[in-house]
């Protein structure tokens, strides 16, 4: 993990002040089977101002430590348990589990305030297989992701006073925080300028994830197209059938599809101010 890197966030000049994992927003995706057992070393760099840490959804134990650099002499042991789970600058924690069960699951940096570090970028998609597999289609990953550049609002909440609570002291309205740019995967409009080329009849499967800060809806539309969803991706058939999927932060799924004519169409949130705001972009079927 590194702190305070200049990531480009649109083709138009824009730049954002990022945290990351592996230098990219959103982070890498990682993949695996489900009853796989998996090792993951996260290192945070030693050049970073703050603690961070790795929390990965799904099921599985609290972090085992199987290999760890953390908090030195106070590090705390439950057994071979690590309970912090925060990682000082400088310092590594390799986590150890079995992924279970299959589907599709964000990860993220849980340490407060967790708004800012999910919003600076420590997050990103696991994808855990079944071991069944899945019917054959040429698959995408698409990561919705918001980008607020108001750094001077970062920061926790106060909780009120006893005497904001009991009405003697008029209580500071804190500015509800917004974000200016909207992206799937990390770019705003890139994906209007680069079109994402598809072919007629060819089925298409895209594991899609919602992880906007500040905002408590986000959505995928499809163009001239119905959609077959599966819900967090847990199951080997579709629940519904649409052109719009709605998702709360964190929310996720798989979306499958295929085009019976030639063109190209819009793919894109909707709600028209996300749209606006980069996060759209275009099918080119060929």
């Amino acid at each position: 993990m590194e702190e305070d890197q200049n990531i480009t966030i649109s083709n138009a000049g824009h730049y954002f002040d990022a945290w990351t994992f592996n230098g990219t927003v959103p982070g890498p995706t990682m993949r695996m089977t489900e009853g796989d057992l998996v090792r993951i070393n996260v290192i945070n760099n030693k050049d970073n101002q703050r603690t961070h840490s790795l929390h990965l959804h799904s099921i599985h134990g609290v972090a085992t430590a199987v290999s760890v650099n953390a908090y030195g002499d106070n590090m705390k042991f439950t057994g071979d348990v690590y309970e912090s789970g925060m990682i000082l600058p400088g310092k590594s924690f390799t986590y150890e589990f079995v992924a279970q069960p299959y589907g599709v699951y964000p990860y993220h940096c849980h340490v407060n305030p967790v708004a800012d570090h999910i919003n600076r970028g420590l997050y990103g998609m696991m994808i855990i297989d079944p071991k069944e597999p899945r019917e054959k289609m040429t698959e995408l990953v698409m990561t919705m992701n918001g980008y607020d550049m108001d750094y001077d609002m970062e920061g926790p909440r106060a909780p009120p006073s006893m005497a904001e609570i009991r009405g003697e002291e008029d209580r500071e309205e804190e500015k509800e925080r917004d974000n200016e740019i909207y992206t799937v995967n990390g770019k705003a409009f890139d994906y209007m300028d680069n079109p994402i080329p598809l072919n007629v009849k060819e089925k298409y499967r895209i594991y899609l994830l919602n992880m906007v800060e500040f905002d408590l809806i986000n959505s995928f539309h499809l163009h001239g197209d119905m959609i077959s969803y599966i819900p967090g991706g847990t199951q080997y058939e579709a629940t519904q059938v649409n052109d719009v999927i709605e998702l709360g932060q964190a929310n996720r799924g798989i979306v499958e599809f295929d085009y019976d004519n030639p063109g190209r169409y819009m793919f894109h949130a909707h709600v028209q101010e996300f749209t606006d705001l980069g996060w759209t972009g275009l099918f080119d079927v060929k």
